[in-house]
């Protein structure tokens, strides 16, 4: 039995192949346990950004586990629990930032408290854990500025500027078809902040590439 918890994403996930409702224990939650955690976020954004929502998260976890007796069965059971708030705060603030190390603190404490669950009511030595990492998130534009490396933020504008100027250029071109889409490339490399634009015969060639071409060949 596989079960997917996400708080962030619409609480308990699956799919109409299997029900058309959430099962009763997940609509308690909704209805009770939900609203007395959340009503500490004063907004939908807030909430998102917030150690509530692993707090609930971790609740939810827990109702799963008595509500669908997992791991206390005469069968495998396998629970996902998705933890979405370090890699969106880590995006948003860095790596490196107050606020990615407390959402790790917060998230720690809620680990442990749900180590302790697992051990009281499945047991100790009765079921397997596994904690896996996404990715990482690079560092704020501001954090490599104050460290001396050159950083700028790209706005919506600047881009839609980029796009008009390269809608201009192809629509005066008058060269060979063949080489326009390294022409359009060489022309974005022109602004400060696109370090390298690659053309679909680049990603696709099998010739001498450099450490940017490698590593998408490598995807």
């Amino acid at each position: 039995h596989v079960f997917w918890l996400d708080r962030t994403a619409g609480e308990f996930i699956t799919s109409t192949f299997f029900r058309n409702e959430y099962p009763e224990w997940v609509e308690n939650f909704n209805a009770h346990i939900a609203p007395q955690i959340d009503e500490r976020a004063t907004n939908y954004w807030f909430y998102n950004y917030s150690p509530y929502a692993e707090e609930a998260l971790f609740h939810l976890a827990r109702d799963a586990i008595v509500a669908l007796k997992l791991g206390q069965r005469n069968t495998t059971d396998f629970l996902a629990v998705a933890v979405k708030l370090t890699n969106r705060i880590g995006h948003d603030y860095g790596p490196r930032s107050l606020e990615q190390l407390d959402v790790i603190y917060r998230i720690d404490r809620e680990l442990g408290k749900f180590f302790d669950f697992l051990d009281q009511t499945v047991g100790k030595d009765y079921y397997v854990l596994s904690l896996q990492a996404d990715h990482g998130a690079p560092n704020i534009v501001e954090y490599e500025i104050e460290q001396g490396r050159p950083a700028k933020r790209v706005t919506q504008e600047a881009l839609k500027e980029v796009l008009s100027e390269i809608e201009k250029f192809i629509d005066t071109y008058v060269g060979p078809e063949e080489e326009l889409p390294s022409r359009i490339a060489r022309e974005l490399e022109k602004y400060d902040f696109i370090a390298k634009a690659m053309t679909p015969q680049d990603l696709a060639g099998t010739g001498p590439a450099d450490h940017v071409l490698q590593a998408y060949g490598h995807l």
